[in-house]
């Protein structure tokens, strides 16, 4: 698609995560990147599970219209078979449509090499893979469970064509979009009407809620939550934010940006948690502004985890991200209102 024709969703994951595809496909209905870590023996069942969503499922011509898969994986742990030497060569791997699961159902953790021998999933080197391969001018950012509200390009695209100003050069700005946990025994809602109806009954919440008692939906989510929508769900900016304004650095919000940010760093693991947290200082630091969008949101694959007190992961990354400080402020400059 041209540069400006759509908004490209990125991603990353695992095989074993392919089945929330389907669902982001049929409400994004735009260009997708995917990033796929595929280490050891992960990487023949990676295109096992690419070559099944392309050509086994129901919307399988979605698929290949929309959606560009991105393998990648660390020298130390090449895969067991040769691997393809071109786009071609992939794109004719075998498959085959008469199993009864898809390769990427069912699958124990045990039997994913990552986790398998303990390999540090490097998530934000996928997050930088999969939107530098966009060929968009925006491109949103988002984990593979998260799933956006309907006709989002559309809206999106349609809003700033009737307000260039959202446009304007001048201070950096991103547009936010709020993402909710649902409960187990939720329908995924297809508009902020259903979306409100499951807040009100508490089988919608922030996002990390339940896990993480510093985390919050957005800034100024009351008039987000409090606001009507417009006439055929137009999209507009409700309010404009910056993370440090009354905004605790725990905030990793969600949004549509352009190719300027910085990039996600690498040097963070998934498993660290905060893999995200110093991509948001560095935001902080160069003063973008969250314009952020209503009645645009995301909701994660319906069942959020309780709340683990003896959960550590929260904590692990500090020693490692204080580290990172100084040189942060060699790179984006000084700013004693950005949290870390």
């Amino acid at each position: 698609m041209d540069c400006a024709e759509a908004v490209t969703f990125t991603t990353v994951a695992d095989y074993s995560y392919l089945g929330h595809l389907e669902l982001i496909v049929e409400r994004w209905m735009g260009p997708i990147s995917l990033a796929l870590f595929a280490p050891g023996h992960d990487f023949n069942a990676t295109l096992n599970a690419i070559q099944y969503a392309r050509h086994c499922l129901p919307i399988s011509q979605l698929i290949r219209d929309y959606v560009s898969f991105h393998i990648y994986f660390p020298s130390g742990h090449m895969p067991d078979e040769p691997i393809p030497r071109s786009e071609v060569e992939a794109l004719n791997w075998p498959f085959n449509c008469s199993d009864v699961y898809a390769p990427y159902e069912n699958i124990s953790p045990s039997a994913i090499y990552w986790k398998q021998f303990s390999v540090d999933f490097p998530i934000n080197v996928g997050r930088n893979v999969a939107r530098r391969s966009a060929n968009t001018h925006f491109t949103m950012a988002a984990d593979i469970e998260l799933y956006p509200s309907k006709d989002f390009i559309r809206n999106f695209l349609e809003m700033l064509s009737g307000n260039k100003s959202l446009l304007a050069e001048g201070q950096p700005h991103v547009f936010a979009v709020p993402a909710f946990d649902l409960d187990s025994h939720a329908i995924i809602p297809d508009n902020k009407a259903e979306l409100m109806t499951l807040f009100r009954m508490q089988m919608a919440m922030a996002m990390h809620q339940k896990s993480c008692k510093y985390c919050r939906l957005i800034g100024q989510e009351k008039k987000w939550l409090e606001r009507g929508v417009i006439p055929d769900g137009k999209f507009e900016v409700v309010a404009v934010v910056k993370r440090f304004s009354s905004i605790p650095g725990f905030w990793e919000p969600f949004f549509v940006s352009d190719n300027r940010i910085p990039d996600f760093d690498e040097r963070l693991m998934w498993q660290g948690q905060y893999d995200k947290r110093m991509h948001n200082y560095a935001m902080c630091l160069l003063g973008y502004k969250y314009y952020v969008l209503h009645p645009a949101y995301l909701t994660h694959a319906p069942g959020p985890k309780p709340f683990d007190e003896d959960n550590t992961r929260m904590f692990e990354a500090d020693e490692e991200i204080l580290d990172m400080v100084a040189e942060y402020a060699v790179i984006y400059g000084i700013n004693e209102d950005c949290e870390v």
